[in-house]
Formats: C-alpha cells, sequence, structure tokens
C-alpha cells in the first residue's frame, strides 16, 4: 500500500464546496490556509458511498445507498468527481470515495492508499440490536382467534417461527391470500404444515403437484397480512425483523433456508467436522447480498458465486450461491479495530484485492453518520470508516490526533469560526 498521501477532501458542514486538503510535503507545522467556510461551523471529513452500493444499517440488514439513505437519520449528500471501485476474491466489491478509510491487518488506510495485493478485512460479527419488536397493531388474543376461526398471531419471534420463516423464504411464497410451499421432500412439506398448526392453529392442504414436488398451501389472507405485514416478509431479502432478532432465532431462520435450497458436504475429507454449505438464491444480486450479510451476523464468512444453470423455464442462465464454512473455529480473532472477528481461520478474515478501477465524472454521494463510526459495505461486509467530524476548536485536542495517526492522516485541519478560516497541523508521530 501506498504511504505518505495526503488526507483527501476537507469539507464545511452545510452549505458547502470542495476544499483541497494541504500537501503533505513542504507544509509548515501550523500555517492558517485561505479557505472559508461558513461562520461557526465546524469542519468535517466525508467518506462516502455513491448510490448503487450496499450499506449494513444495524435492525435493516444491508440496503442499496439511495434506498438505506431514506431509512437512516443522519445521512448527507453532495458531489464528487472521483470514486475508486476495489474488487477482492469471493466475489466481493466496494465502491467508496478515494478518502474512505478501509480496515487491512496494518489498520486503517486510505481507499485511495490501497493496491493490489493488500488484504482488506470482511467483519463476521455484523451487530443485531435485538431490541425491535414485532408489530402489534393487529394482533388478536388466542381466544379471539379460536372464536373468529382466526389465525393466532404470535407476539415474539421464537425458534419455531424462525424455522418457518426460513423454510417459507428459501421454497414457499406469499401472495395477498394464500401462504405456500413446495418441494421434493415430503418430510420438508410436513414441518411446514406442523409448524403452521402449532404457531397459527391452522390446517393447510398438501397434495403431490408435477415433477415429484409436493406442495403445501393455507388460504389465509389473514396468516398472509401477518408475514407481510407484521414480519416483513419478502423474497428480495431477508426480513427485516430478523436483522434484530437473537442469535439464536437467526440460526433457525437460517437452519430453515439451508432445508430448502442448500446443501451441506465435508470441506476436508479428513477433518469431517469442516462443513461448506451451499445455498442457491435464484439470479437476483440483492437476494445474494442480504443473505451473504445475515451469515455474517452469526460469525461466518460468506463468500459469492456465480453458476449456470440450463433449466428451460429459467430466464437466466445462471443463479447466484452464498457459500460459507462451518464447523470447528479456533478461538475469536480481533482486528485491528479491537472488534472480536469469529470465524475463519485466517487472521482477520481478510481478503486480498485483486482489481483496483479509478472512475472520474461527477457523482452524487452519501455519508452515512453512525454513533461507533463503523460502516460495513460493498457486496461483502468489508469494515469501513465513516464520517471523521471536526471539533470545530482552534487547537485540536489529544484524541484529534490520535484519531489521525490511526488513519495515517499527516494533518488535522479545523475551523477558526471568527475568520472563516481553516488552519491545519501537522500530525507528530
Amino acid at each position: 500500500m501506498k504511504e505518505g498521501r495526503e488526507w483527501g477532501f476537507i469539507f464545511c458542514r452545510g452549505p458547502r464546496g470542495d476544499i483541497r486538503g494541504p500537501e503533505s510535503s513542504g507544509t509548515p507545522t501550523n500555517v492558517t490556509l485561505n479557505l472559508r467556510c461558513p461562520s461557526g461551523q465546524p469542519l468535517a471529513v466525508f467518506h462516502c458511498l455513491p448510490a448503487t452500493e450496499y450499506v449494513f444499517l444495524p435492525g435493516y440488514g444491508p440496503m442499496r445507498v439511495d434506498m438505506a439513505a431514506k431509512k437512516w437519520p443522519d445521512v448527507e449528500t453532495h458531489k464528487v468527481t472521483e470514486l475508486i471501485s476495489i474488487q477482492t476474491g469471493l466475489m466481493g466489491s466496494i465502491t467508496v470515495t478515494p478518502n474512505h478509510p478501509i480496515m487491512t491487518k496494518q489498520g486503517w488506510v486510505l481507499a485511495s492508499d490501497l493496491i493490489v495485493g493488500d488484504k482488506i478485512l470482511l467483519e463476521t460479527n455484523l451487530p443485531c440490536p435485538s431490541n425491535i419488536k414485532v408489530k402489534s397493531s393487529q394482533w388478536k388474543t388466542n381466544w379471539w382467534s379460536r372464536v373468529h376461526h382466526r389465525p393466532y398471531r404470535p407476539q415474539k419471534l421464537s425458534p419455531e417461527l424462525g424455522l418457518l420463516l426460513g423454510l417459507l423464504w428459501s421454497d414457499g411464497s406469499i401472495s395477498d391470500q394464500r401462504v405456500s410451499f413446495a418441494n421434493k421432500q415430503e418430510s420438508l412439506i410436513s414441518q411446514v404444515s406442523n409448524l403452521t398448526m402449532l404457531l397459527f392453529g391452522l390446517e393447510g392442504k398438501t397434495y403431490n403437484g408435477s415433477n415429484n414436488v409436493y406442495q403445501f398451501h393455507v388460504n389465509s389472507t389473514d396468516l398472509a397480512h401477518y408475514f407481510q405485514r407484521n414480519l416483513g416478509f419478502t423474497k428480495e431479502r431477508v426480513p427485516h425483523l430478523l436483522w434484530s432478532a437473537p442469535p439464536h432465532i437467526r440460526q433457525h431462520f437460517l437452519n430453515g433456508v439451508i432445508q430448502g435450497d442448500g446443501s451441506t458436504s465435508p470441506a476436508n475429507p479428513n477433518k469431517p467436522n469442516d462443513l461448506v454449505t451451499s445455498i442457491s438464491v435464484g439470479n437476483s444480486k440483492e437476494t445474494a447480498i442480504s443473505l451473504a450479510y445475515f451469515i455474517a451476523t452469526l460469525g461466518h464468512k460468506p463468500r459469492l458465486r456465480i453458476i449456470p444453470q440450463h433449466y428451460v423455464a429459467r430466464t437466466q442462465d445462471f443463479m447466484y450461491q452464498v457459500v460459507f464454512q462451518s464447523g470447528s473455529h479456533d478461538a475469536p480473532l480481533r482486528s485491528p479495530s479491537g472488534r472480536l472477528v469469529h470465524g475463519g481461520r485466517t487472521i482477520g478474515n481478510e481478503v486480498k484485492i485483486i482489481d483496483i478501477k479509478r472512475q472520474t465524472g461527477n457523482f452524487e454521494v452519501y455519508d452515512f453518520h453512525m454513533a461507533e463510526g463503523l460502516l460495513y459495505c460493498g457486496t461483502l461486509p468489508f469494515l469501513t470508516h465513516n464520517t471523521h467530524p471536526g471539533t470545530g476548536n482552534i487547537i485540536p485536542s489529544d484524541k484529534d490526533f490520535e484519531t489521525a495517526r490511526a488513519y495515517r492522516i499527516p494533518f488535522v485541519c479545523v475551523g477558526i469560526p471568527e475568520t472563516e478560516q481553516v488552519k491545519c497541523y501537522r500530525v507528530p508521530r
């Protein structure tokens, strides 16, 4: 990776224009630059993502940046003229502004300083806050359900409900009036039927369809609306409620998905406890990314791959698979940021960069302000850093210098409200 690069771009909060940071060579220790910001506004360095990139929102999962900006309360947009696209192994990719810090084994490195062959970090301990509850506005009591022949509406997520959601997400479908499931394994049909009776008190119909595919369905508008409106069920991505569910419920959902659309085999004949699981998710890239991030919340290192398919009824000649290894693992590791990294045996779950491309033009980018200062973004959950806000003080604090050293930033610049100028300090080594 390259050394001694400048910090990138500096922006003023509020109405602002691009202000170029100081060059790292030949700059005095303290210098007041003729750069102006709106009066009283502190400076900040913005590390941003284009609209088509994916970003992880706690409690929501990965979403396209332009869609995530509508849900996250603290987002800013502005224009840039350059982006960097990084391609890694495992079909991973991430596109960011050049000044976006990305975690490597050596610590935080700006995207513009990365080179082919560097290894960047995959996070396999994504945060899932367990404080978001199922919508309860439409629930009826079990007594009401029995009297009016309506399905029970569970008031919390349970392992059984998580398993049923996983099975339906893999090989099921939900319309406005029907919940259906189809599979060649009769045992899975029985499992879905039993879970539906256990959880909702409804008995569906089972029959043998064409091509030896067993089918099960329940005609119930109330049940369909419960899945869609209360649980946020959709086939395009992992249901939003599961991103805030406890780990054991998330694991039951994943187990259901594996039973429906997955296969598991030994990774090494000499190590039967090390298993490789492959899950087919169709030709939707968004669905594959959503499942890959979800697997990363459970401590596994996901990867994506594309496989050909030759079914006449299919509209595409390929499908995505999400693959991960599970079984015996070494003790949890720590990334350079101090966060625990669970799962694989390579330090920090690193992935090698195989290609870097620079794009020039006029791009609108989004900056997400996160409380922890960490962002997980890309087709796989790469660990990056978001906005580093300035203090607005004339003299930077020790914390500012410490943070700058961690980022390998040669200067710290702060705003001077009285003069609307910017003062930059060389960061001591």
